[in-house]
């Protein structure tokens, strides 16, 4: 079970991701959890689906450094041995493409 601390350090980042959706014009809720915690609510979702945030204060810097804004690289696709394919892009160019699918094309 989560500490208090880190739910509430879970909640701010979920609630800043949902911020950010609405903000890049991707309607974005977040739901009721299932379980033991009533009145809680967790990650984001939108039309497609749940968005799974994750806050790390140091991590992902392979991540970042491979998409750098300053980089040319669109994505970077991953995997390792038995798992499928991931695909990592900044949050502008990820957003850029939700909003086309979801709204038949773009502007």
């Amino acid at each position: 079970m989560a500490s208090s601390a880190s739910k509430k350090k879970g909640t701010k980042y979920e609630k800043e991701l949902k911020d950010l959706l609405l903000e890049a014009g991707i309607h974005a809720w977040r739901e009721q959890m299932d379980g033991d915690h009533p009145g809680e609510t967790g990650d984001p979702f939108i039309a497609l689906g749940r968005v799974e945030s994750k806050y790390r204060k140091a991590g992902f810097k392979f991540l970042h450094g491979m998409l750098s804004e300053t980089d040319i690289n669109y994505a970077a696709a991953l995997r390792s041995s038995n798992s499928g394919w991931l695909v990592v892009m900044r949050f502008a160019d990820w957003a850029e493409l939700v909003k086309a699918g979801t709204h038949g094309g773009g502007e």
